[in-house]
């Protein structure tokens, strides 16, 4: 309603609407363009890199003004599939506006319960906080973060969907190409195609990750 009214849109706004996965509001909030978040920390804030989001005290507590970063803490700290779908159509649109983990100065951190805080100069949370499980639980959302090629070599590290989908196509053409080709005279198929253009066109389809998501969109699949 504020933005009908005008408003320009937040970074809470923003940040509000990460926590609570929806990727259409999301999405509308970024039509205008990129919004500006904070680049650094409360002063008083201590952050407390041990444990898991989902055995945090304060579940509702964001730990950084970072939207990807919010994301990747939702995800970390949730076990609900439709919730991590969504997560992944929001990274995606959070990548194509342009957003980055961010990294933070000076920052006091404990890295384990009772311990003492300490400063930390530059604190990079996707290789300082174990708690975003970036190589487990948030292996899909990292990867839509980090966006590699896809190659044959790096085929294993995406979806289960879209695996599936360029396993029947490259099986197609090459039954094709055995026999010869096939169907209507003058008509494209996939054996005509050099392998060098196939494979090209299977890492353009690669992206948007969430584009792959099974049922709809409501889940990533099995593994």
């Amino acid at each position: 309603m504020l933005m009908q009214a005008g408003a320009a849109p937040t970074a809470q706004a923003l940040q509000q609407a990460v926590w609570v996965a929806c990727p259409e509001l999301v999405r509308a909030l970024l039509v205008g363009g990129r919004i500006e978040v904070p680049g650094e920390l409360p002063p008083d804030r201590t952050l407390e890199l041990w444990g898991s989001f989902q055995h945090n005290p304060h579940p509702i507590e964001l730990a950084y003004p970072c939207p990807i970063l919010t994301a990747l803490q939702l995800r970390a700290a949730v076990t609900n599939r439709p919730v991590a779908g969504s997560l992944l159509q929001i990274v995606d649109e959070l990548t194509a506006a342009g957003y980055r983990p961010a990294t933070y100065r000076n920052v006091m951190v404990k890295h384990a319960l009772g311990a003492p805080p300490q400063a930390v100069p530059l604190l990079d949370p996707v290789v300082d906080d174990p708690r975003l499980q970036l190589g487990g639980t948030n292996r899909w959302l990292w990867l839509a973060v980090q966006r590699p090629a896809w190659s044959p070599t790096a085929h294993h590290r995406f979806l289960p969907r879209f695996k599936r989908v360029v396993r029947t196509l490259l099986l197609v053409a090459e039954r094709q190409r055995r026999s010869g080709g096939s169907g209507s005279p003058g008509a494209l198929n996939l054996a005509d195609l050099p392998p060098e253009v196939l494979l090209r066109i299977c890492g353009l389809a690669a992206y948007p990750l969430s584009c792959w998501m099974a049922g709809g969109g409501s889940s990533m699949g099995a593994t």
